[in-house]
């Protein structure tokens, strides 16, 4: 990664030969030159991610340690700052023990934008999964789907949708003698369904999301819910148990149109041997239509532990939690208002003929 800096305005600048502000030419430099400097209050001390935003420091304040995340634009389009700010105002609204935290967010002395978060010690579970080429067994699959299942759910109660779940940014805190903790990181594509003047930052024609997880509805760039979660999810459970992708060797062009239009063939999951019902979790949570997948991420954790999913009145509503419309729900309410309405019709035209 190369960083653009203008020295005399002190800023962080998409690629470019001189700084559109003062003229003055620019000096390339790497992630690696800035530690040792601060932003905000924190002092960078080395480099620990390089990622399509930016670069990831590990830094601290007053022996507080903290994960800086700071942006560093490659265009001049505005779409990846207002994504990165995104992140971080999302971040600072999820506070839960299996969601990365998000400490504070501004805008540095290089005029560009960065947020700081907590410091996490571990691996990725796909770190994890390279070491395990032949699956998990069932019972740490659960362990770890349940912790995921806790933070998705959680995220999903306050209306945000993570979009780009993987393995890859599912992270393994690993505290001594202990099982690892899961918490999900990188809400850089995730989408508030709450905020209906939040800006589309989506460009015509571009899906977002990675392919190898894509659901259906993003493929079509239809509306996203939580059931746009439960279908990744349920692709990443299914590649614990194998250690294998589940579209391996799958090209762009057959997932947008074969692998979507279809459940998870049982077949892919089969050398693991799992029992019956959690194959059908599995090709339930990964329903081409979303109405036919279930109603939350904890109900189909219960469904792969055979146990019952809940009614409505059993599911827990967390404090400040918001209540996203299953458009199973939704296609059954309009339904009855249509019927309702033709019902009216009906009643009113039988009145007018018994005047008449």
């Amino acid at each position: 990664m190369r960083i653009y800096v203008c020295h005399r305005c002190h800023r962080i600048l998409p690629p470019q030969e001189r700084c559109g502000i003062c003229g003055n030419p620019i000096q390339v430099e790497s992630p690696e030159s800035f530690v040792g400097r601060t932003i905000g209050v924190w002092k960078l001390e080395r480099v620990i991610g390089l990622g399509a935003m930016g670069a990831v420091y590990a830094a601290a304040v007053d022996g507080r340690p903290a994960a800086i995340k700071l942006m560093v634009p490659d265009d001049e389009d505005a779409t990846m700052v207002t994504r990165f700010i995104r992140e971080a105002q999302l971040l600072s609204q999820l506070r839960h023990p299996n969601i990365v935290e998000g400490f504070e967010s501004g805008t540095g002395e290089w005029g560009t934008p960065y947020f700081a978060m907590e410091l996490l010690h571990g691996r990725t579970l796909r770190d994890e999964m390279r070491e395990r080429p032949q699956g998990m067994p069932l019972a740490e699959v659960l362990r770890h789907a349940r912790q995921m299942a806790a933070g998705l759910l959680f995220a999903h109660e306050r209306g945000v949708v993570h979009r780009d779940l993987k393995p890859e940014n599912i992270f393994l805190v690993e505290p001594a003698g202990g099982p690892p903790t899961d918490k999900i990181l990188d809400f850089g594509l995730a989408k508030s369904v709450l905020r209906s003047r939040e800006p589309r930052l989506t460009r015509s024609g571009i899906v977002l999301g990675t392919p190898a997880y894509l659901a259906p509805e993003q493929a079509r760039n239809e509306a996203l819910g939580p059931w746009t979660d439960q279908y990744a999810f349920a692709l990443l459970v299914a590649e614990m148990l194998t250690g294998r992708k589940m579209r391996q060797d799958v090209g762009l062009a057959e997932i947008v149109t074969v692998e979507i239009a279809r459940p998870l063939p049982a077949e892919r999951v089969a050398a693991a041997r799992p029992p019956a019902h959690v194959v059908a979790a599995l090709q339930r949570a990964t329903q081409p239509d979303p109405a036919e997948r279930f109603a939350d991420v904890e109900d189909f954790v219960r469904a792969l532990e055979d146990r019952p999913t809940r009614t409505r009145r059993e599911r827990r509503v967390s404090p400040g939690a918001v209540r996203i419309e299953h458009p199973r729900v939704a296609r059954r309410r309009a339904a009855w208002f249509a019927l309702f309405g033709l019902l009216a019709v009906a009643a009113g035209v039988a009145a007018w003929l018994l005047l008449r």
